[in-house]
């Protein structure tokens, strides 16, 4: 019998924590049901990233440069899975009702089959929420 594939949920925050918090609330629950790695990408001092890891211990913070998009934040945080199959999200649509029960339960938006040999991810655009292309900066 084969095993079911690895799965993770990259969510790119650059919000505030009342929305990362929501977001969170929604998707930790059910990730931690179903056994999804989640990964949160996010800009900010390397403190604040410690205190959210105290606050949510199941969830990995992934530190980001200042000024990075959503799309860059969330090419980043695949970058830091070894999962089968990523989901890429941001936190409004990760904090709407039964959102994560249903993506994740459906998961297939992404797999890391594209990965190079040096662990980069080979993205020809990157999606956000709501399914349409953002544009790359200076590519």
């Amino acid at each position: 019998m084969a095993s079911s594939p690895s799965r993770s949920v990259v969510l790119a925050s650059l919000s505030d924590h009342a929305l990362l918090d929501a977001a969170l609330t929604a998707l930790v629950p059910a990730c931690r049901e179903l056994d999804v790695e989640v990964l949160v990408v996010r800009p900010g001092p390397a403190t604040e990233l410690l205190a959210l890891g105290r606050q949510y211990p199941a969830v990995r913070f992934v530190p980001a440069d200042a000024g990075m998009t959503l799309a860059e934040l969330k090419r980043l945080g695949a970058t830091q899975t070894s999962a089968d199959i990523v989901t890429l999200t941001e936190e409004l649509a990760a904090s709407k009702e039964n959102w994560s029960e249903v993506l994740i339960r459906r998961s297939c938006l992404f797999t890391n089959g594209s990965r190079t040999g040096d662990g980069e991810v080979d993205w020809a655009a990157a999606l956000n929420a709501r399914g349409v292309t953002e544009p790359e900066r200076g590519r």
